[in-house]
């Protein structure tokens, strides 16, 4: 996910700006109404979540104070698209409403992640592999000086906690951690954070600072063999282990085992003539880059034909996409079904898409053309035939354009040999009619 100062998505702030009320814990609510007189629909969109981060010396903001929930009413935002932009509705943003009155929307994973405790304090007990069920804490309890319980003994606690669970089909909700809690019996307890579970937090800055380390495809000098000192061919697994020595032991938990990456919606829009000129542009330095090696057509090929897409973090993107690494995860955190197919571990992967700024890789999501998108045969088959709603989509993604993924094929013939390349990629681009 290479940095493009053109069209780059603004990085997230990591906290409120002084005298701007934080919410934790915020949802998005869109509605719409029909004007009585006019008829015509209005749509918004207003925020609901937990005021935090006032200063004591403050105390209340517009008569609310830490701790109470509320509803931001309606936001003014400079798109219409509500997402886009540094008004738009996505964490480490300040959105306004119609008042004027500012709010952040923290990163709630993030700041969990970034201020757990490392240990219990003095003689607080600890509790592991803690979830909850109802009001009931179910966990194992350590160092129970107080209480006597030996170390391991499985305890029952009542309690209120209120940092937001993570939800299991049959009620129960495993914690986050790193945290004290309190009884209701006003018992003080640790419950432990689960490290390899719960990846620790990186601000917005060391993020960009990975983008900018991110390799790129080997180049040639004009006029020179002389090759760039990006490492040929690196591999996603190159990258990871890569930051890992950088950022030191504890990222091997930073970037996974579950990383979530947003999506890049490319269209269907083609102008031969514009997306030549554009590419000698982009490539003026090395031409070849753009061309397809010798044998193969561009157009059997989704990430070489179309080249514009949608504007990055815009809602025609849709989903994120995810990627695990089982070698690092228990047999038993595959047990039950997915969230969804864009959340395929409950607990190990966030539900909400990353910013794309601070985004190690991103998705290039292609729609095809109509003939590729309307020829599968699957749960979605009815959908797909709408020649209309394929337009829509098409239209959705003519906003920029990007040779970033072009050099593949070419770096790929390079790597195996034309020959081997040619029978492995034999039949690109060609449908066969489905039953």
């Amino acid at each position: 996910n290479h940095i493009k100062e053109n069209d780059d998505p603004p990085l997230p702030l990591a906290m409120a700006p002084k005298g701007v009320p934080t919410l934790c814990d915020w949802k998005a609510k869109e509605y719409h109404s029909v004007d009585n007189v006019t008829g015509l629909v209005d749509m918004g969109v207003e925020v609901e979540g937990t005021i935090t981060g006032l200063p004591n010396d403050v105390g209340h903001h517009n008569g609310t104070g830490n701790g109470d929930h509320i509803s931001t009413g309606t936001l003014v935002t400079a798109n219409y698209d509500y997402f886009q932009g540094t008004d738009g509705v996505a964490y480490g943003n300040v959105v306004t409403n119609r008042k004027g009155e500012r709010y952040f929307l923290r990163d709630d994973f993030a700041f969990r992640d970034a201020v757990p405790m490392a240990q219990a304090p003095g003689a607080v007990p600890t509790l592991r592999d803690s979830h909850v069920n109802g009001t009931t804490l179910y966990a194992a309890i350590y160092n129970d000086y107080q209480g006597g319980n030996a170390d391991g003994t499985r305890i029952e606690i009542e309690t209120n906690w209120r940092e937001p669970p993570m939800e299991w089909e049959d009620g129960s909700r495993t914690l986050l951690g790193g945290h004290l809690m309190i009884a209701t019996d006003r018992r003080t307890f640790y419950v432990e954070r689960e490290r390899s579970l719960w990846p620790p937090h990186l601000s917005p800055a060391e993020l960009m600072s990975v983008r900018r380390r991110l390799p790129r495809p080997p180049t040639t000098t004009s006029g020179s063999d002389e090759k760039s000192s990006s490492k040929a061919y690196s591999t996603i697994l190159d990258v990871l282990e890569s930051e890992t020595r950088i950022f030191g032991e504890y990222a091997k938990e930073t970037i996974g085992p579950c990383l979530s990456m947003p999506r890049l919606l490319y269209g269907s829009y083609e102008n031969r003539t514009d997306d030549y000129a554009a590419a000698s542009l982009v490539w003026a330095d090395d031409n070849d880059r753009a061309a397809t090696p010798d044998g193969f057509d561009e157009l059997d090929f989704v990430t070489l034909r179309y080249r514009w897409h949608a504007v990055k973090e815009a809602r025609a993107n849709k989903f994120q996409k995810a990627m695990v690494d089982v070698s690092r995860l228990r047999m038993e955190a595959f047990d039950g079904e997915a969230e969804n197919i864009h959340v395929p571990l409950r607990y190990h992967c966030r539900k909400d898409p990353p910013r794309y700024s601070t985004s190690y890789f991103r998705v290039n999501h292609y729609l095809d053309s109509f003939e590729a998108y309307s020829y599968r045969n699957d749960a979605r088959s009815n959908k797909r035939q709408c020649r209309e709603c394929y337009d829509q989509k098409g239209r959705e993604a003519t906003t920029s354009m990007d040779d970033d993924i072009r050099p593949w094929l070419k770096s790929f013939v390079e790597s195996v040999g034309h020959e081997k390349a040619k029978k492995l990629l034999a039949g690109a681009g060609k449908f066969v009619r489905l039953s």
